[in-house]
């Protein structure tokens, strides 16, 4: 028997078993398809965490305020961490030699109101110097000015979100919104950001207005929830995170009370790193997870292919008898190992491409599938088969004609 015609007998042998043959390729299907989905998600999220780190910039560092914790015999309400003022922004830029710019930040949630349309976002009170540091510059319109912010000026500008929950296709530049109760005039719209993964939500939900503005009109607070820091670049942070946390431990006579920070300073591209490992990590525990289905996947392979020649025991003898060689018929069930394996592979790949485009398409997790996992999921199930197929097929091709055909 010729190489060649070892493959449509077997085709032909497993389509005669239909449903045999789909059970022996279901948990290839499933594991391959488990394997891309996950692997799209992972890549997924590793792909935006990276984007966020370019928007971000690998020179910025985040100083927030936070609450110290409370001295016996006092109460704690009283020692919450309002000590982030502006005069310490000042105090950074002036005093801290790799720091390049500061953009101070009071922020909170404000109903948005334009004429009968509302909507909820969070407002910003900032500096010019936030179109920088924090990359955000404006798509239409202008950025409020030092001048603006000097003067307590009541001009806004919005997020695409906003501009399209208040406004619709409409040009909201020049129109009078009101942020709570205070009216504002619309200068700018900010260029679309998306949903961040640092814990900020959608960045175009948002309304950004003159920190003084802010402070004075709006919120009637006199403290910032964080400072935006740009070093003058990657190799500058640490030094600047060193010169920043003795600057304002000594403004805030930390060092001479004993007590500890009343801020943090986070380096944003570390933590999103730190993101970008647990994405890694993740995708590498799933896809090992998903290769004992795989495994399971061939387990069924050699189990279906021992079934089929324990039940063509006669037609083995037979061909045997008529001048079949024991190679011809290991190659005819290694064949249809292989088959199956690869149709196996090949509809898990297809299940699992349609899944991840699904998922991507239809929430609001990035998916990405790599083509070489695509090709390493293939590889997989192609070796799968052909482990699975030697045992089967060794026995078949061992059979004595006389003894198969007499248990026939």
């Amino acid at each position: 028997m010729k190489l060649i015609r070892s493959l449509p007998i077997s085709v032909n042998s497993l389509l005669r078993h239909k449903l045999r043959s789909a059970l022996a390729m279901l948990g290839l299907v499933i594991g391959v398809a488990v394997v891309l989905v996950m692997v799209a998600i992972g890549e997924g999220a590793k792909r935006e965490v990276l984007g966020e780190i370019n928007r971000f910039g690998t020179d910025m560092l985040v100083v927030s305020a936070i609450d110290r914790e409370p001295l016996p015999g006092r109460e704690p309400e009283k020692l919450r961490a309002t000590s982030l003022v502006l005069r310490d922004s000042d105090a950074i830029v002036a005093e801290c030699a790799s720091v390049v710019k500061t953009a101070p930040v009071r922020s909170a949630s404000k109903r948005i109101k334009f004429g009968p349309r509302s909507t909820l976002a969070t407002v910003l009170g900032t500096t010019p110097e936030y179109e920088d540091v924090r990359k955000a510059p404006a798509h239409r319109g202008r950025y409020f000015t030092a001048e603006d912010n000097a003067s307590s000026r009541r001009v806004a500008l919005v997020g695409t979100t906003v501009a399209k929950n208040l406004f619709m296709d409409g040009d909201p530049i020049g129109s009078r919104i009101r942020v709570g109760d205070v009216p504002f005039e619309v200068i700018g719209v900010l260029a679309s950001k998306g949903t961040s993964i640092d814990g900020n939500g959608d960045q175009d939900n948002q309304v950004l207005v003159p920190i003084q503005t802010a402070m004075r009109r709006l919120l009637n607070a006199d403290h910032l929830d964080r400072i935006y820091v740009q070093t003058s670049g990657r190799d500058a942070l640490h030094r600047a995170e060193t010169d920043i946390v003795a600057l304002l431990r000594n403004r805030h006579e930390l060092n001479r009370l004993r007590w500890a920070d009343d801020f943090s300073v986070e380096d944003q591209a570390r933590v999103l790193r730190a993101e970008v490992e647990a994405a890694d990590s993740f995708t590498a525990m799933i896809a090992g997870m998903a290769g004992i289905s795989l495994f399971i996947g061939g387990v069924g392979i050699l189990s279906i292919l021992l079934i089929t020649v324990k039940q063509r025991v006669g037609e083995i003898g037979l061909r045997m008898a008529i001048g079949a060689r024991p190679r011809d018929i290991l190659t005819q069930f290694m064949f249809e190992a292989l088959l199956l394996s690869v149709s196996g592979g090949a509809f898990g790949l297809l299940l699992g491409l349609a899944a991840a485009f699904g998922i991507g398409e239809f929430t609001e997790w990035t998916t990405y599938v790599p083509v070489e996992w695509s090709a390493v999921s293939l590889g997989a199930s192609l070796v799968l088969g052909i482990v699975a197929g030697v045992y089967p097929a060794r026995k078949a091709a061992l059979m004595n004609p006389i003894d198969a055909l007499r248990a026939e």
